[in-house]
Parts: structure tokens; C-alpha cells; sequence
């Protein structure tokens, strides 16, 4: 009996130190907040990001997160939307203040007749799930095209670049993708994809 009693309280004060530990993580680590963010759609035939999503891809969603700027010398992204889109995002991506935050690149493939794009749900703002480690809340949402940006392609996809200021800058995430919902709240989890460190391909 006491050996169960001792077992009992053993396992209370472990979710007790759990719980204190998910306060130290926010605490020490501070909050994630999104800053600004640019979206862009093309046809999945071609590649905007090297190493990123095409027709062909076998996965749904990608995911790359940035502690810090890439080298000077290494361009994120292809010429597929014209050398002048090109260069903004590449600038974009290199120029971040990255001693106070991050940046988080995000690609998702659906069907031209149908087509959605993954973005932050908002007011929900990130969280920390483990040491420099965090969870970032997306929506998969209906997105309306014109057919002149994107025609004659069956399947498109949308390229999301987004910047985030925090305390301390995560290493590792995941991207909890969710259907899209009416008013408030989440609807169910689709995909929770592991953010990857971007290297050229």
C-alpha cells in the first residue's frame, strides 16, 4: 500500500515539474509573434524554391525554417515567377533582422480547380513544444485565382514566406495544417509537417 501511495505521488510530481517546465520553455524563450508575411501561386509544373514543391513531388506540404540568414552566395529561389519576384523574395529571405527573429518558408500543392494555400491561423500564435523547439498553427484555405496567372496547369502551388520575432529563435518546429473553418477556431488536423533546414539541392 505504501509502495503505491509513494508511486501515486511520484507520478504527480512529474506532471507537476512538466507543467513547470512548459512555463520555464515560455518564459526563458518569450513569445513567438508573427511580423509580415508575402504569398505567391504558380503552376506546380515548375519550381519556385530550389529543393521545394512540384508536380511530381510524392509530399503534400514542405516546410523550412530559417535561424538564420542563408549565405550570401545562395539564392532560396528559382526564376519560375520572373527574375524581378525572384530577387524580392531572395532579398526578403537574406535581409530579415535575424537577431530578433526568424523566418518560416512554406509550401503547399492542390488542384487548379480547387485550389488552397496553407497560411498562419489567426489570432493563434505559435508555440514553444520543447526546448528551441515550437509549433506553428496553419489553415489550408480556399484561394481564388485568376485564370490568366495560372493557366492550362492542373495542379498549382502556393509558396508562403513569413517572418517571426521571438526572444529566442527555434531550431526545429512543426507546421500543424488544418481544414479550413467558418468563423472561430480550428478544424481538423490534416498534416503536422516537420520544418526542415533549406540547403541548396
Amino acid at each position: 500500500m505504501r509502495r503505491r501511495a509513494l508511486l501515486s505521488s511520484a507520478a504527480l510530481g512529474l506532471a507537476a515539474t512538466t507543467g513547470c517546465l512548459g512555463d520555464v520553455r515560455h518564459t526563458v524563450s518569450g513569445d513567438i509573434r508573427h511580423e509580415h508575411a508575402r504569398l505567391t501561386v504558380h503552376p506546380a509544373s515548375t519550381r519556385f524554391v530550389r529543393g521545394g514543391l512540384t508536380a511530381g513531388s510524392d509530399d503534400r506540404f514542405r516546410a523550412w525554417l530559417f535561424p538564420e540568414a542563408p549565405p550570401d552566395d545562395q539564392t532560396v529561389f528559382t526564376d519560375a515567377r520572373g527574375a524581378e519576384e525572384q530577387r524580392e523574395w531572395d532579398d526578403e529571405v537574406h535581409s530579415e533582422n535575424y537577431d530578433a527573429g526568424f523566418t518560416l518558408l512554406m509550401q503547399s500543392r492542390s488542384p487548379r480547380a480547387n485550389p488552397h494555400q496553407a497560411e498562419p491561423t489567426f489570432p493563434d500564435d505559435p508555440a514553444w513544444t520543447g526546448w528551441r523547439r515550437a509549433q506553428f498553427p496553419f489553415e489550408f484555405v480556399t484561394r481564388d485565382l485568376d485564370p490568366d496567372i495560372v493557366p492550362d496547369a492542373d495542379r498549382v502551388v502556393s509558396t508562403y514566406l513569413g517572418y517571426f520575432t521571438a526572444g529566442t529563435t527555434p531550431t526545429t518546429g512543426t507546421v500543424a495544417v488544418h481544414e479550413e473553418v467558418d468563423g472561430v477556431g480550428m478544424g481538423t488536423l490534416i498534416e503536422e509537417v516537420e520544418t526542415r533546414r533549406w540547403h541548396p539541392p
